[in-house]
């Protein structure tokens, strides 16, 4: 009787155990990756169809979407921001005057906090600037 010894299938249980681990863990590092960065195709969308309809020059399609590009918050008040700044509702000088009014109700450290947890700065780099916050 084989029972609850490699799952039933004799020696090749263990095999098909493995790469059933295998996968779960991939599975669970794209999803985890993925949910950390914020998502600006959206955003790019919008812009190439305005560029494609011709309201808005190469020019100014490469410096929207750089400006959508670089700011890389979460936050849902910052998303709402990028959306109206790809459908041309505020310029460029706008989206960083509403942005930088956004963020200044937000601590320094909590932004910095966000920077040592994406990877953009490194432990002492960290350590340091939190203990020049203080």
């Amino acid at each position: 009787m084989r029972c609850g010894r490699f799952m039933g299938f004799g020696y090749n249980g263990s095999v098909v155990l493995t790469i059933v681990l295998i996968f779960t863990v991939i599975l669970f590092y794209f999803l985890l990756k993925k949910k950390g960065k914020t998502d600006n195709s959206m955003f790019l969308e919008i812009l190439k169809n305005r560029y494609l309809k011709s309201e808005i020059n190469a020019e100014e399609y490469k410096e929207m979407k750089n400006i959508i590009e670089d700011e890389d918050f979460d936050d849902s008040a910052v998303l709402i921001l990028k959306g109206r700044f790809a459908k041309g509702e505020i310029n460029s000088k706008e989206f960083y005057v509403i942005l930088n009014n956004l963020m200044d109700g937000k601590k320094e450290i909590d932004i910095l906090k966000e920077k040592y947890a994406n990877g953009d700065i490194s432990s002492e780099d960290f350590l340091q600037r939190k203990k020049d916050t203080k």
